[in-house]
C-alpha cells in the first residue's frame, strides 16, 4: 500500500529479518508490539501465528486465513455508545455497526430492540435505515403511539412506522 512506509509489508519484513523465522511473514501487530504473521511453509502454507515480540515465540491461532478471518468477532458495542447513537439519530454509525456484523435485532437490558428504542426516543433516521435492513418491528409502532399520547412531535414517528411497516 501506499501508506507511511512503517506500515508496509516490505518494511515489516525487513524490520524482523533475523527476529522472526523467514517462512512467517508479519500481517497485523497489536499495541504491544506482538504480531500475527502467515506462514509461508510449504507444510503449512496460510496458516497464522501469534509471534511474542518478548519471548520469540509462535503460537498456532489458525490453519488458515479463512479461519482466523472467521475468528474474529466485533467489537462489542456498549450500551452508552449505543444510547449516544440513538440519540444522534446516526443511522450513519448504526450503518457501520451492521458492516461489522452487529446484529440489529440485539435486545438491550430492557428487552428492546434498536427500532424500539429509537421509536421510543423519536429517532425517524434510524429507523429507516433499520427498516431498509428488514428489521423486525417488535413493540416499535405501539411505544411510538404510547410517546405521541405525551409529546406530539412523536405522532410523526408514529406516521412513519406505519408507512415503513405497509411497504
Amino acid at each position: 500500500h501506499q501508506g507511511p512506509e512503517y506500515r508496509q509489508l516490505e518494511s515489516a519484513i525487513e524490520r524482523f529479518r533475523g527476529r522472526m523465522p523467514d517462512w512467517c511473514i508479519p500481517i497485523a501487530d497489536d499495541e504491544a508490539g506482538n504480531h500475527v504473521c502467515i506462514s509461508v511453509r510449504e507444510n503449512d502454507k496460510g496458516g497464522i501465528y501469534f509471534w511474542d515480540h518478548e519471548t520469540n515465540e509462535l503460537v498456532l491461532i489458525s490453519a488458515t486465513f479463512e479461519q482466523f478471518l472467521e475468528s474474529l468477532s466485533p467489537k462489542p458495542v456498549s450500551a452508552d455508545e449505543m444510547d449516544e447513537i440513538i440519540e444522534k439519530d446516526d443511522a450513519k454509525a448504526v450503518e457501520e455497526l451492521v458492516s461489522t456484523g452487529y446484529d440489529i435485532e440485539a435486545l438491550d437490558e430492557n428487552g428492546r430492540s434498536l427500532v424500539e428504542r429509537a421509536a421510543i426516543k423519536g429517532k425517524p433516521n434510524i429507523i429507516i435505515f433499520l427498516s431498509q435492513k428488514g428489521v423486525s418491528w417488535r413493540n416499535s409502532l405501539a411505544l411510538a403511539q404510547k410517546n405521541a399520547k405525551y409529546f406530539p412531535e412523536h405522532r410523526s414517528i408514529v406516521d412513519l412506522i406505519q408507512k415503513l411497516q405497509r411497504e
